[in-house]
């Protein structure tokens, strides 16, 4: 019985590295001590007895789903006005060539994900978003915030 269960071990072990299925006989017969039983003997794999799929059943493969939201993650800059991050850009491509710039005040880092509804575009570095709590917060965004996705897509 030792030797069976040995058997056993060592075949899921290759099984599992191959990515296969360990054969319901081989693993019947260790499990209930004999040593030797013949698949087609009569008693059925445990796996059937629990509902697992038959031979006869596919898996459905999973597709991940886009997150429908529109969001700003954290550490995504909001400034109130273009303006403010129009100066934020000119002060981090100044300090890119090693001269001081002031940031804008109002600017600040988002804490936590945040959703937002795209308002406006300008080009790709610029992103009027309206944020959750007052219809009349707006706030412009250099981070990139995708397309809201349709319902049903």
């Amino acid at each position: 019985m030792i030797k069976a269960k040995a058997i056993l071990v060592v075949t899921v072990l290759a099984a599992a590295a191959v990515g296969s299925v360990c054969v319901p006989a081989l693993a019947q017969s260790a499990s209930d001590g004999s040593s030797g039983q013949a698949a087609g003997s009569g008693r059925r794999h445990r796996g059937a007895q629990n509902g697992a799929p038959g031979k006869g059943a596919a898996l459905i493969p999973m597709v991940p789903q886009p997150d429908p939201r529109q969001r700003l993650d954290v550490g995504a800059l909001v400034c109130p006005t273009e303006a403010d991050l129009q100066q934020h850009e000119a002060a981090l491509e100044a300090r890119l060539d090693g001269h001081d710039a002031p940031e804008p005040a109002d600017c600040r880092l988002v804490q936590a994900t945040t959703p937002v509804t795209v308002v406006d575009r300008h080009g790709q570095a610029a992103t009027e978003v309206r944020l959750p709590g007052q219809p009349e917060q707006l706030a412009w965004t250099d981070a990139v915030v995708r397309d809201a996705v349709a319902p049903g897509k």
